[in-house]
């Protein structure tokens, strides 16, 4: 939180409007962020961890 009000300190008048712009900028880029390394991980892992669960039950399951 120190961050924004540093952020919003940088603002000359009370309209916020540089600092909101960052903030927007931020969460837009922090949403790509999480969107790429979804992307990355369907690549390393390209199973939903429902189907491992499951997969993982059959072969305890066929061990016995």
């Amino acid at each position: 939180m120190e961050t924004f009000h540093q952020i919003l300190d940088l603002d000359e008048d009370d309209t916020y409007e540089f600092s909101r712009g960052m903030a927007w900028a931020y969460f837009a880029q922090a949403k790509t962020t999480f969107t790429e390394l979804d992307e990355a991980l369907c690549v390393l892992y390209p199973y939903s961890p429902l189907f491992l669960t499951q997969l993982r039950h059959f072969f305890a399951l066929r061990a016995f």
